[in-house]
């Protein structure tokens, strides 16, 4: 899990949002984005979509941290 929890961390970070600015986005609670990055919480196509548009990167790289999670 330690890799998909870093990429999504890594890509928020370069983007300068908080997981307040990312929850409040997705209309998602803190929670639930805190849950995404540490990897206890799975996303759906949608929310993916929604990450991909606000980080302004490709859903690739989302899927790609989402494979990575489930590879380990």
């Amino acid at each position: 899990m330690k890799k998909f929890k870093n990429k999504l961390i890594d890509i928020r970070e370069k983007n300068r949002f908080s997981r307040n600015d990312v929850a409040k986005e997705l209309k998602k609670s803190y929670d639930f984005v805190a849950g995404i990055e540490q990897g206890t919480r799975n996303i759906n196509l949608n929310e993916a979509v929604k990450l991909a548009k606000l980080y302004k990167t490709s859903i690739e790289d989302i899927h790609k941290a989402t494979l990575a999670k489930s590879e380990i």
